[in-house]
This record gives structure tokens, sequence and C-alpha cells, in this order.
């Protein structure tokens, strides 16, 4: 999420779709506990995440 932040710029919409084909492709493990997440879902929630934290700074 964090390199694709950084390649795509602030753009939610952009980033999530990127990391949502990453992780369709196999480029991008699954975390335990997000397993039964749909793959939309876990995207956006990692964004949300890594902006309340400064992940992106």
């Amino acid at each position: 999420m964090r390199e694709l932040f950084k390649a795509l710029g602030d753009d939610r919409e952009m980033v999530c779709l990127a990391y949502m084909e990453a992780e369709r492709d196999g480029k991008v493990a699954r975390p335990r506990g997000a397993e039964d997440m749909a793959s939309g879902t876990h995207a956006k929630a990692l964004w949300r995440e890594g902006k309340l934290k400064g992940w992106f700074a």
C-alpha cells in the first residue's frame, strides 16, 4: 500500500484499485485474519489505517 501511494499519489480509489489488482495477481499476500474480507474492503481498510497511522507521510 505504501509503495502504491508513493507511485500513484493521494488518490484513494486509484491506490485501492491497484492494491486489489496486486492482490489478485499474487503480488501482495493477504494477512492472517483478513481471509474472509472482500478485496476492496481490505484495500480500503488498509488505506484508512495507513492514513490514521501516518504511514503515507
